[in-house]
Parts: structure tokens; C-alpha cells; sequence
């Protein structure tokens, strides 16, 4: 959308709201946005430096790295492209100074016919790998590492994986 195009959009909702109660319209957007998957996220500046050919690439150069209790969100603030991944889909992550590695587990396309349980677990999962630069990348690190405390995941990944992922700077409390 065009400058012009989101002022009008907005000018013609803020016309509605007037004269209604200010508490209750801060309550009403307080539930809007709590619905949105990148709400409560602490963001990261950092740049893509995928090792692809250009046609290829996910992103051009500025991001921001966004994690909350959802997972972690990839944001071009140039052209609003978000791509969002839960905890779940999370493979191994490693930072170190200011380069951040982030491996994403992603299913496979179901085969066509009949799918059911069964089969969706057999299906190989594909990894995904994002390279990005970012002066914060170890804080980066500690956050991912706090939010796995806070959502009681650490415990999980014992389980599942046989051991607490691998990285290079895990936060000293956490290992």
C-alpha cells in the first residue's frame, strides 16, 4: 500500500473512534495485537548474509531478529516480509561474536492420497539454515536460551534429543 493509501485507512478508523471511552479502546487494541504471533518479542538488529545467489536469497541484507514465547521471527523491515518459526520447529542455533547460525526443522510436503498419523511421522523433516550477522548475536543467544527456561523446554530437549543443543556461548546458569 501507498503512504497516502494507509493514512486515509487510518484517518477513517481513528474518525470512528471518537467518543468512546480512551480505557476501553486501549483494552480492545491491547487484544488485537496480543493475537499477533511476534507480540512480546525482543528484537535483535542484524543482516542476512545467506551464502546463496542472489535469486535465491530469503532476504536482502537488513533484518531484524525478533524472539518471544511463540519462537523466533526473521523481519525485512524494507519490505515487511516476516517468517516466523515455534520453538518446536527449532533445530540447533550457534552464535559466536557477531556471526548467528539458526537451523529450522521443516516437515516435508505430505504425499498425495491418504495421509494420516502414520504417515506424517514417517515423513522426513528438511532443515532449513540462516546465516545473519549481528553485533548482538550472543545476546541473541541468551535470550532464546531464557525464553527455553522460561517455557520449561529445556527439560524437553533432554528427552527428545538425548542432550541440551549444542552451541558455542550457552549462558553459564542454564548448563
Amino acid at each position: 500500500m501507498k503512504a497516502e493509501e494507509w493514512e486515509h485507512l487510518l484517518f477513517e478508523q481513528h474518525s470512528k473512534c471518537k467518543g468512546k471511552n480512551p480505557y476501553n479502546l486501549e483494552v480492545e487494541y491491547l487484544t488485537l495485537v496480543r493475537a499477533w504471533k511476534h507480540y512480546g518479542c525482543t528484537f535483535f538488529k542484524g543482516r542476512y548474509s545467506q551464502n546463496d545467489t542472489f535469486y535465491k536469497a530469503e532476504f536482502e541484507g537488513k533484518v531484524r531478529i525478533g524472539v518471544n514465547a511463540y519462537g523466533i521471527h526473521i523481519i525485512e523491515p524494507t519490505l515487511l516480509k516476516i517468517v516466523s518459526y515455534t520453538w518446536d520447529q527449532l533445530g540447533d542455533w550457534t552464535a559466536q561474536k557477531q556471526d548467528f547460525m539458526l537451523e529450522v526443522m521443516m516437515p516435508s510436503p505430505p504425499p498425495k492420497g491418504l495421509v494420516n498419523k502414520l504417515t506424517a511421522s514417517l515423513r522426513k523433516k528438511e532443515k532449513k539454515v540462516y546465516f545473519l550477522k549481528s553485533n548482538q548475536a550472543e545476546l541473541l543467544n541468551d535470550t532464546m536460551w531464557d525464553w527455553l527456561d522460561y517455557l520449561g523446554k529445556l527439560e524437553d530437549l533432554d528427552a527428545d534429543q538425548g542432550g541440551r543443543k549444542q552451541t558455542q556461548s550457552q549462558p553459564d546458569d542454564l548448563v
